[in-house]
């Protein structure tokens, strides 16, 4: 049985961040050496979600060695390059398998599918595995001779590194298993309407880096959290302490579309779900999603996915109709990430893996 997490002093929005279900997951694990565990936000649903934020410490490895990996800003480069590597294989695997990164040290990687989506990778690790130390000397001195790095820091921090012995594998793969497992639990428990997301391997680093400002990030959680109630721009504007014109005009320019459009995007995600059940009527679901007008609720359901609820109802139960396709939004489209850090789109100090 794990040990209670010792009390960790955080700042306010980490305080807040870190009473989510995952990161109280994550807590049960991570806060036990000598692996750690983070999670690679692959499509901003970690963003959107109050019961998937994370603290800091859970989204980037944060062990000294990596640490000092990450203070020169041009060997935080390929610290970044190799993360997006290794998820470029989980997104193509789909199962768990272990790596080692371009410095020897090792890592357990899990994808979190949900839906046939992989919403993010799971990292657990960096340590050094027993038997791979010379190998991972290897790789040190080989990244330093070729891009001119001095190697002693380096040499030194893996001397100090964590050590795991191949027989202690079975247990941290279960551990993460089950963590994956939980995991996919409250993704399906918060009923996201995965249509707006796409998975891309560098997606998080655009929304966390200037692609997306704090206040369309707060308004989109907003909004994902309360679209079922009666709430108007006035009163999103407000909650932010902004203008009702200018919230309107940023979000536009930033996400394609005008918040009322947005709620009403949500809220017929929302609807496309539970019209595919016979638990409710067609104007129970309306009203279940925030349209208390029934008329109201066909127009913009029509609107939006090209046919009736009522329709759509019908075509899911027949199955020989098939559905038209229909995205609400998709969060890493919000900018395109190029992983060129030379060219001015993104400053590589702010970056953090």
């Amino acid at each position: 049985m794990l040990e209670a997490s010792p009390h960790v002093s955080l700042s306010e929005p980490d305080r807040q961040q870190a009473e989510s279900l995952l990161s109280r997951l994550l807590s049960q694990l991570g806060d036990h050496p000598p692996a750690a565990i983070s999670f690679e936000d692959l499509t901003g649903v970690s963003l959107d979600n109050p019961q998937l934020h994370l603290p800091y410490r859970f989204r980037i490895h944060t062990c000294d060695f990596c640490m000092l990996a990450k203070a020169n800003p041009d060997s935080h480069q390929h610290c970044v390059r190799n993360k997006m590597a290794a998820n470029r294989v989980a997104i193509r695997r789909r199962v768990g398998f272990m790596g080692q990164c371009h410095l020897g040290l090792t890592d357990l990687i899990k994808p979190l599918i949900f839906q046939n989506t992989v919403l993010g990778v799971f990292y657990y690790g960096s340590f050094v595995l027993r038997g791979t130390e010379n190998k991972a000397r290897t790789r040190i001195l080989r990244f330093c001779r070729h891009y001119g790095f001095e190697s002693g820091g380096y040499l030194a921090a893996l001397a100090t590194a964590p050590r795991i012995d191949s027989s202690e594998l079975p247990t941290l793969w279960h551990r993460l298993d089950l963590i994956a497992d939980l995991a996919n639990c409250i993704v399906e428990n918060i009923g996201i309407p995965l249509g707006r997301y796409r998975t891309r391997s560098g997606a998080q680093f655009s929304t966390w880096n200037g692609a997306m400002s704090s206040l369309v990030r707060g308004v989109i959680g907003f909004i994902n959290a309360r679209y079922a109630d009666q709430i108007r721009v006035t009163e999103i504007a407000a909650a932010h302490k902004c203008n009702a014109d200018y919230l309107s005009r940023t979000f536009k320019r930033t996400v394609g579309f005008g918040v009322v459009e947005y709620l009403h995007r949500i809220r017929v995600d929302h609807a496309r779900r539970l019209l595919q059940t016979e638990r409710f009527t067609v104007g129970e679901v309306g009203f279940l999603v925030g349209f208390h007008d029934q008329s109201h609720f066909g127009k913009v359901f029509r609107k939006l996915v090209g046919i009736s609820p009522r329709a759509f109802r019908v075509a899911v139960q027949s199955r020989e109709t098939p559905l038209p396709t229909f995205s609400a939004f998709e969060y890493s489209n919000v900018r395109p990430f190029n992983p060129k850090f030379s060219d001015g789109l993104v400053d590589p100090k702010r970056l953090v893996m």
